[in-house]
C-alpha cells in the first residue's frame, strides 16, 4: 500500500513511523499532520492522494545518519575524550622536554617557536591596541551576562525544578565539569606549546657564556658601588628636579623599545627577532592594583606593557617583556637581557632606566648580605635618584591591598608550576648573572 501524506516534504519531518510500515526497509517518516492519514482505514475518512514509497536510502539516512540525535551525541562524546587528553599529553611533553633541554633548545626554541610567535606576533600587530586587554574585557563581559541569564532562568523555573528533583541538576552538573575540563585542557595545551616548553630551554647563562659562581660580599659591594656611579651621571644629563617624567609618546617609546633589540642582537644573534613593538595598557592602573608592571600573552604574542607605573622604569620594562616575545620566559634571565638591551641603547633614558633595574636588585641582595654596607650606599644617592625611588615606592605603597596580595600569590604559584622553584624570589638572581658578566668583562663598563 502507498503511503499517504499532506503535501509536507519528507525532510522537514520529525520522524515517526506507522504499526504498518515499522518492520518495512522502505518505511518513511511521517509528519505530525501525517499522523491522522494513517488512520483512514479505521476511520473510514477517504484516503488522501498517494505518493511513491520514500526510497530505503533516505529512511536510513533519516535513522542513522550525522542528523541523527544518537550520532551527535557520540561526536560530542569523543571530541570531549580528546580535548581532556590534550593536558595529559602537554604536561608529558613538558617533563620532557625538561628532562632534555639541550634538545628542546634546539628542535623547539630555536626551531618550532620562533615561527610560531613571529605568525601570531604579525597578526596581533596589525592592530595598534592590546588584544589581550579586549580579550579579558569581552570575556568578563560575557561571563557576566551568562551568569544573569542563567540566574533568570533558574528563577522562572524553579517550581519545575522543585518537581523535577535533583536528576537535572546532576546532570547539568556533570555537563559543566566535562565542558570546564575540555576548556581547562585545551587552553594549557596551548601554553605549553606556544611558550611554556621555553621555561625548560637551556638558561641565557650557558648560551652567553656566562659562568655563574658564588661571589663575596665584596664582590656585590663592588657591582653596587659602579651601578650607583654610572645611575647618578646618566641621572645628570636628565635636567629634571624630582621624579623624572618621560615626555612624548608612549607610542614612540615602544617602537624605540622594538628597535633597541637590534643593537644588542649583533652581540647575541639569538636575541634577533623582527617583532612588533610592546602594547601600552589601557586599564595600567587595574594592573598597578595587582601588583604587574608588564605582563606576555602567547596567546596572541603580545608584550604588553603597564604605562601608569614610575616612568624611569617604564623603557627597562619594555624591553623585559620582548625577552619573554624571543623565548626567555625565566623572570631573572628577561630582567637581565632587558638591562643589557638598556645598556646597549644611545639613549640615556633607557640607559638610566637599565642600570636603575639592576641596582635595585643589586641593592636588595647587599641589603640582605650586609646591611651596614648597604646604609652607607644609599647616603651618596644623587637627589635625582633618591627623588625616583621614593616616587617608585610611593605609587606601589598607594596601590597595596588584598587584590595585590592574592595576584602576587597566583603569580608565585605559576613561577613554581613553571620550576622556578624559588618562586617570586628567584628575581633576585639577577645578581648572580651581573656579577658573571662583571667577571667575564672585568667590570659593567
Amino acid at each position: 500500500m502507498a503511503v499517504p501524506t499532506t503535501g509536507s516534504p519528507w525532510w522537514c519531518c520529525k520522524p515517526m513511523y506507522s504499526q504498518e510500515f515499522k518492520a518495512s526497509k522502505d518505511a518513511r517518516p511521517l509528519c505530525p499532520s501525517e499522523a491522522s492519514c494513517i488512520q483512514h482505514e479505521t476511520t473510514g475518512a477517504p484516503e488522501p492522494a498517494e505518493l511513491s514509497p520514500l526510497p530505503s536510502w533516505k529512511a536510513r539516512f533519516l535513522r542513522r545518519g550525522p542528523f541523527c540525535n544518537r550520532h551527535r551525541k557520540s561526536k560530542r562524546f569523543y571530541w570531549s575524550i580528546v580535548l581532556i587528553c590534550l593536558g595529559p599529553l602537554a604536561f608529558c611533553c613538558s617533563l620532557l622536554s625538561a628532562r632534555f633541554p639541550a634538545w628542546t633548545e634546539i628542535i623547539y626554541s630555536q626551531g618550532i617557536y620562533p615561527v610560531l610567535s613571529r605568525c601570531l606576533n604579525w597578526l596581533s600587530g596589525l592592530v595598534p591596541f592590546s588584544l589581550m586587554e579586549l580579550l579579558f574585557a569581552v570575556g568578563i563581559f560575557f561571563l557576566l551576562v551568562c551568569g544573569v541569564l542563567w540566574l533568570g532562568r533558574l528563577w522562572r523555573t524553579r517550581g519545575k525544578r522543585l518537581q523535577r528533583g535533583l536528576k537535572p541538576v546532576l546532570r547539568a552538573g556533570r555537563r559543566f565539569l566535562v565542558r570546564a575540563a575540555c576548556g581547562i585542557s585545551t587552553v594549557y595545551f596551548l601554553f605549553v606549546f606556544l611558550c611554556g616548553l621555553n621555561y625548560n630551554r637551556l638558561d641565557f647563562a650557558t648560551l652567553a657564556g656566562y659562568s655563574l659562581e658564588p661571589s663575596s660580599v665584596e664582590e656585590l659591594n663592588a657591582l653596587c658601588r659602579e651601578l650607583f656611579q654610572q645611575a647618578g651621571e646618566l641621572r645628570a644629563q636628565i635636567p629634571q628636579q624630582g621624579a623624572l617624567v618621560t615626555s612624548g609618546s608612549v607610542f614612540d617609546l615602544c617602537r624605540q623599545a622594538a628597535g633597541e633589540y637590534d643593537a644588542i642582537s649583533r652581540r647575541f644573534p639569538i636575541l634577533a627577532g623582527g617583532y612588533s613593538a610592546p602594547k601600552p595598557v589601557l586599564f595600567s592602573e587595574v594592573m598597578s592594583y595587582l601588583n604587574i608592571t608588564g605582563v606576555y600573552f602567547p596567546f596572541t604574542a603580545e608584550a604588553n606593557v603597564n604605562i601608569a607605573s614610575p616612568d624611569f622604569l617604564i623603557p627597562v620594562t619594555m624591553c623585559h617583556e620582548l625577552s619573554h616575545l624571543r623565548g626567555f620566559m625565566r623572570e631573572d634571565e628577561a630582567n637581565f637581557i632587558a638591562y643589557l638591551v638598556c645598556r646597549e641603547s644611545s639613549d640615556v633614558l633607557f640607559e638610566y632606566s637599565g642600570i636603575m633595574l639592576a641596582l635595585i636588585h643589586a641593592s636588595n641582595a647587599l641589603y640582605s648580605a650586609d646591611p651596614a654596607l648597604y646604609e652607607e650606599l644609599v647616603q651618596t644617592y644623587t637627589p635625582g635618584m633618591l627623588a625616583d625611588l621614593r616616587d617608585n615606592s610611593e605609587y606601589w605603597q598607594r596601590h597595596e591591598g588584598l587584590i595585590g596580595d592574592i595576584s602576587d600569590t597566583v603569580n608565585d604559584t605559576y613561577l613554581k608550576a613553571n620550576r622556578q622553584s624559588d618562586g617570586v624570589k628567584s628575581y633576585g638572581r639577577m645578581v648572580d648573572l651581573l656579577l658573571a658578566q662583571r667577571r667575564l668583562s672585568g667590570g659593567l663598563s
